[in-house]
């Protein structure tokens, strides 16, 4: 089923790994995010 618009979800990462500079000081690895399924809280944007 064809749905229009962008997928929007929500990845979260560590404070850990954020950081305020301009690089990255340390790497999150997601591992595989698996694109064809469904994602809880996700939804969809027509407005980028």
């Amino acid at each position: 089923k064809f749905q229009p618009c962008q997928r929007v979800f929500r990845v979260n990462i560590p404070s850990s790994y954020t950081n305020s500079g301009s690089s990255a000081k340390k790497t999150y690895d997601a591992g595989v995010i698996e694109l064809s399924g469904k994602y809880p809280g996700e939804s969809r944007s027509c407005i980028n």
